[in-house]
């Protein structure tokens, strides 16, 4: 979208997008360094959804997880060991090995999105049991730390990119989801200004077209409405969005 809208503009540019299952922030901080070296891009856009400054979400990242010293609000961003350990019980059933399974995932993409999604949904009930026993999971002290926490992020995002750095919120915007921004948005707007990013909310936008046309940017035929990761539609809104921020800079 961003590349049809630029080139449309008569400023053609060319953009890499990556994504991963099951990351957490600490991967967009350990992957800088590499992105960097090789593409040297004139702007880098990181999104982030209402539960990505959670204490669940930050300590339980796939590839890494990301560790906030209290004291400076420094981030290191640890790897997590890939051993395969949390399918072994299963792939025993089958004579398999972690080794072996590896080796499939190389030459199928049919095995390798089905564990993917073996994957995803058992960090998603790791997730709902961690976060499930917590009491008042909407208190004044979580959100407190999440604004910790997206301070700390946000300042380890701008040292690894510099001014090209822009945060992206996406919220999850369903049939019956509110006009009032969610505090996570309203903490990152903030702390962007004052850390001097660029920062997008695409929760307008997106209000906007299910109020005119009743459209919704989130979730699929085999999901609820709104449920689940961006569709086309929130693709494109959110492609719109972050060049009109691009575009605006120059």
């Amino acid at each position: 979208m961003i590349e049809r809208l630029s080139r449309s503009s008569g400023e053609p540019l060319n953009v890499r997008q990556y994504g991963w299952g099951g990351t957490s922030s600490a991967t967009y901080l350990a992957i800088s360094e590499s992105l960097n070296q090789r593409w040297k891009p004139k702007w880098v856009a990181v999104a982030f959804n209402s539960d990505d400054f959670s204490a669940t979400s930050l300590t339980i990242g796939r590839f890494w997880r990301t560790e906030i010293n209290p004291l400076d609000l420094s981030v290191k961003a640890i790897p997590v060991e890939r051993t395969g350990g949390g399918v072994d019980s299963v792939l025993s059933r089958f004579g398999m090995r972690s080794d072996d399974l590896r080796d499939l995932l190389d030459h199928s993409v049919l095995a390798y999105l089905a564990v993917e999604k073996f994957l995803l949904s058992r960090q998603e009930t790791i997730r709902d049991n961690i976060e499930g026993s917590r009491p008042d999971p909407a208190g004044a002290e979580e959100q407190r730390q999440e604004e910790i926490a997206a301070t700390a992020i946000v300042r380890a995002l701008r040292a690894a990119y510099g001014a090209n750095l822009i945060v992206v919120y996406v919220p999850e915007i369903n049939a019956t989801s509110g006009e009032e921004p969610e505090p996570i948005d309203k903490i990152l707007q903030s702390i962007c200004s004052i850390e001097g990013v660029g920062y997008v909310s695409v929760r307008d936008a997106m209000m906007q077209r299910r109020r005119s046309r009743n459209e919704l940017p989130e979730g699929f035929r085999n999901t609820l409405p709104g449920t689940g990761h961006l569709n086309s539609l929130g693709h494109e809104i959110v492609g719109e969005e972050v060049w009109r921020a691009v575009s605006s800079r120059k």
